[in-house]
């Protein structure tokens, strides 16, 4: 959005119209009028007493700042604004602010150093500026020095000791949280620590109530007193956000969800008789806009929006609406060439003063930023290769034949001697993970040969250990993909006669119903190693831990339950993933929504602090944001659980090499010290923050995955053979690490990486990320990056009947490992087709129109009913 001043708008439009489609608009008129009050010699805004603002300047720069965050352009008019108010407002602070102390932002009363905390920390995120974080700090450590100096705790009002009152003490937490989400990990605990005993004294003071609305605070007896107000309902909101970003416990925006919902319902005590947000004055319209409460109903509308943020809600949304459209419709006056707006929400129209006008301007924005979140992205323009994609179909017919020649019906060829391995139940893993990819390619014998051999499947019995994780992604998932791919899009390939899925869902029925005994533990969490007898001799290995990514799998098992009719199967499965959402011991997640990554079966709780988006832990974060895309209405708070995990990925994770700045890998952790290394696994991870940023409708997310992206394809480009090894180092231009070996140093000088493994085993997760790029950009530059790897993969890996794995992408003639292994088919070769293959409802979308969702070996599930209609 281009900046407007006021001249350049149709004011006349504006006053008819308050939708989404102007909100912005709106908040830019208003925004303008707020700056002709600031003065920026003196840093402050000026009141209609020929004085100035103090603690309501700080809400004036915290309201601009989140404008600026929602319209970057502001800054191109105002964004000196910040280093005026930081340089000049000090020296004007008003005299009856500056009895004790006259330096800085501090003064006599802790709620006004509060206001003053959290604008710098607003500054901060919209500047950078570490000075602005310093500020923050050297204020909340003066608030912090008058913890518990009043006889009924918490903070007093003043440093006169006046007894505590809930916003000084609200304001304490939320920046003591906020600080905690944005100074090092060496400073974390003491600002984290601090707030979460002021929220502890909080909760217990008796100021929350049992209707979970806030009273002013507490006399000097120590009981509560006071009226409520909109600004108390909204600053704890703020602050537990923070504090759900600061741990990952989700009980903290239940708590800020409790509170929001007694404000915004129909009939709350906070509302006027038209369902307005009201302080007294609102509710027999007597407001004059002259005292302190002018900017309340603006803090709350500010912190809603940061919890509608986390966890959308049409009920705050349709709030926040509702009085954004009555400011601009009752609340307006157009004069001189500019926008006002008054005390008033439900109007009459009041004098405006900068205070009420910055009150209004929240709730814009607030407005704005609920209806606008989360839309979706414009899908970009897609390029079909037909002879990039002929050419990887005659890559499978060639894998298939040789499979079905040599190896048919066990699970895998062994191409290099022309034989097989029964490393996957001995089921026919190949045939069965092949499917999905067949359908897709519309090779039709290949889908009647593996239907007819689903049919006649024993899953009872197996004369190998079953892995519960691989044979729900391979064997589950495949058949259920099968099924959604033939029963819809491709039902030509069965010529509509949907008989032929029936064995493919009673099969998968039966495969899920024997899994099933590896949930009956204590807590509910399934063990991974089972034993199959015979029909009811189905065994489950006594397994001490169970690792988080072979336990996440809610897209195969909800979707027999949503096929089947029968909930069982996803309520296992959700009760098992349960113990990672709210993880014990707390511990155990060093960085929010990061946890360790084997828990106990027995107890459900974690058992290390150890992980990463490597193996072991992988699929647990895709499938994460995954579940969500399936089914909405049951996964918000897998969504939320993603959104932690990649903003502290982004934030304590993310490392460059120290000779090569360009390039982004995300580091291993234990506890909170970082290993700087790699693996060929990890490199879904840019797909995933795509597909999580083209779902959440977020660009940083995509921005990032774009990165990841790009640092993996430097491992391609790098090597001899034009693949990735399986592992690699580096040295954090930061941080340090280890030192590459000698004979790799003029190798890592010129890629920013060493091979520690050089085994490619036939992986598809950098091309997998190729996949989500192009489709979430259009850039044929992703279809050339794949198109370079598969003719790298097709000419090094080609070997005997199939293709083989390498043993040293640095050095081809050491030969191959003899496997040809099941995902070879279901990921490789289909991502290495669909990147050039014609649009379908199969296809991943970039406008939030996806019809189907990849599960972690690429089988395309059909997303819920709940989520589609």
């Amino acid at each position: 959005m281009l900046v407007k001043t006021v001249a350049s708008i149709a004011l006349g439009a504006l006053l008819v119209a308050a939708d989404e489609s102007t909100y912005g608009v709106n908040a830019i008129c208003n925004n303008d009028q707020l700056m002709r009050w600031l003065d920026k010699d003196r840093g402050l805004w000026k009141n209609n007493k020929n004085g100035v603002f103090w603690w309501e300047s700080a809400n004036m720069l915290t309201t601009f700042a989140n404008l600026a965050k929602q319209d970057k352009s502001v800054l191109n008019v105002y964004g000196d604004v910040f280093d005026a108010v930081y340089k000049n407002a000090p020296s004007s602070k008003p005299k009856a602010k500056m009895t004790k102390r006259a330096g800085g932002f501090q003064n006599d009363f802790y709620d006004d150093e509060g206001w003053w905390g959290l604008a710098w920390v607003a500054a901060l995120d919209v500047t950078g500026k570490r000075e602005y974080l310093d500020e923050a700090i050297s204020i909340w450590y003066d608030m912090d020095a008058a913890w518990g100096k009043h006889h009924c705790g918490g903070i007093p009002w003043n440093k006169n000791g006046h007894s505590p009152v809930s916003i000084a003490n609200e304001l304490y937490i939320a920046l003591g949280a906020a600080l905690s989400n944005r100074v090092g990990l060496d400073l974390k605990p003491t600002f984290l620590t601090a707030a979460k005993k002021g929220w502890d004294w909080f909760s217990k003071s008796g100021v929350l109530g049992s209707d979970h609305l806030i009273r002013d605070g507490l006399d000097d007896n120590c009981k509560v007193s006071g009226d409520y107000y909109t600004y108390n309902q909204g600053v704890i909101l703020g602050g537990l956000v923070e504090l759900w970003k600061a741990t990952g416990e989700l009980a903290w925006i239940d708590t800020a969800e409790d509170i929001a919902r007694a404000v915004t319902s129909p009939g709350s005590r906070m509302q006027d008789n038209e369902g307005l947000l009201a302080d007294g004055c609102d509710k027999d319209k007597s407001c004059q806009g002259l005292d302190d409460g002018t900017v309340f109903k603006g803090v709350f509308a500010r912190n809603l929006q940061q919890l509608h943020a986390i966890r959308p809600n049409d009920l705050y949304k349709t709030f926040l609406q509702k009085n954004a459209k009555s400011i601009w419709q009752k609340d307006l006056k157009i004069a001189t060439g500019g926008c006002y707006n008054g005390v008033l929400w439900g109007g009459p129209y009041v004098a405006a003063s900068a205070a009420s006008q910055s009150s209004a301007l929240d709730c814009l924005i607030a407005a704005q930023a609920a209806t606008t979140q989360g839309a979706a992205l414009r899908a970009p323009t897609y390029r079909t290769d037909i002879n990039r994609a002929n050419a990887v179909k005659d890559a499978f017919a060639f894998a298939w034949k040789g499979y079905l020649e040599h190896a048919f019906p066990h699970d895998s060829l062994k191409p290099v001697d022309n034989s097989y391995v029964d490393d996957r139940n001995g089921w026919g893993a190949s045939a069965v993970d092949a499917l999905s990819t067949a359908i897709i390619m519309q090779n039709k014998a290949a889908v009647d040969k593996i239907l007819n051999h689903i049919a006649m499947i024993n899953f009872d019995s197996s004369s190998t250990d079953v892995s519960f994780f691989e044979t729900s992604i391979r064997y589950l998932a495949g058949m259920l993909s099968g099924y959604d791919l033939l029963d819809g899009p491709f039902s030509n390939l069965i010529n509509g006669d949907k008989s032929r899925l029936q064995p493919v869902l009673a099969q998968a029925k039966l495969l899920a119903d024997n899994l099933k005994v590896a949930y009956n533990t204590p807590s509910g969490i399934n063990i991974n190693g089972l034993e199959f007898h015979g029909k009811g001799h189905i065994i489950a290995h006594n397994d001490a831990s169970a690792g988080i990514a072979g336990v996440t799998l809610p897209i195969e098992w909800q979707r027999l339950s949503d096929l089947t009719g029968n909930p069982e199967y996803g309520n296992l499965n959700k009760k098992a993933v349960s113990y990672f959402l709210t993880p014990y011991p707390q511990s155990n997640q060093p960085f929010p929504g990061l946890i360790g990554q084997n828990f106990d079966p027995i107890t459900g709780h974690s058992k290390d602090a150890s992980g990463g988006w490597g193996g072991g832990s992988d699929s647990h974060y895709e499938y994460l944001i995954k579940s969500f895309i399936y089914d909405k209405s049951a996964y918000e708070k897998y969504k939320e659980r993603w959104e932690l995990a990649a903003t502290s990925s982004m934030r304590f994770l993310a490392s460059s090499p120290s000779s090569r700045s360009d390039l982004t890998w995300l580091a291993g952790y234990n506890n909170q010290s970082l290993s700087y290394d790699s693996q060929h696994l990890a490199c879904f991870a840019g797909g995933n923050f795509i597909l999580g940023g083209l779902t959440l409708g977020k660009q940083e997310y995509i921005d990032f995955g774009l990165k990841l992206t790009d640092g993996c394809h430097e491992t391609y480009t790098a090597t001899q053979t034009g693949i990735g090894p399986e592992n690699w180092h580096w040295r954090d231009i930061a941080r340090g690490g280890g030192n590459p070996p000698q004979n790799q140093q003029n190798f890592y000088n010129q890629h920013g990486f060493w091979v520690t493994n050089g085994e490619y085993n036939l992986r598809p997760e950098v091309i997998e990320s190729y996949y989500y790029a192009y489709r979430a950009t259009g850039d044929t530059k992703y279809q050339n990056w794949a198109w370079d790897a598969f003719s790298h993969i097709n000419a090094t890996c080609r070997a005997g009947s199939g293709f083989a794995a390498l043993k040293d992408v640095q050095n081809p003639g050491k030969g191959f490992n003899n496997l040809q292994e099941s995902y070879f088919f279901a990921e490789v070769l289909k991502y290495s087709y669909l990147i050039h293959a014609e649009d379908g409802a199969w296809q991943v979308k970039a406008d939030q129109t996806n019809q189907f969702v990849y599960n972690t070996e690429a089988h395309p599930i059909r997303i819920s009913k709940n989520t589609v209609g």
